[in-house]
């Protein structure tokens, strides 16, 4: 009985420590999509993406809001962001 239960616990925390490293492995290969700005849609809403352009300007308010303008090709874009 005692030699069940050992293999049973060594089993168990075999197991354990296989998914642990498992979901590490799957955790490294996520990435941000890089996409265009103008090919940002609502269906996007909460994913996380990488884009490229040029901050113009930057204001900061003292409840934490802060506005960034960025020059995106032609185009500008306002951004408003919590700051921790």
């Amino acid at each position: 009985m005692k030699l069940s239960k050992k293999i049973l616990l060594i089993t168990s925390l075999s197991i354990s420590l296989l998914g642990l490293i498992l979901i590490y492995a799957a955790s490294l290969n996520v990435h941000p999509q890089k996409i265009s700005i103008t090919d940002i849609t609502s269906d996007m809403e909460g994913r996380k993406i990488i884009t490229t352009g040029y901050i113009v300007e930057k204001r900061d308010n003292p409840d934490g809001i802060c506005s960034l303008q960025s020059l995106m090709g032609k185009r500008k874009f306002k951004f408003r962001y919590f700051q921790i």
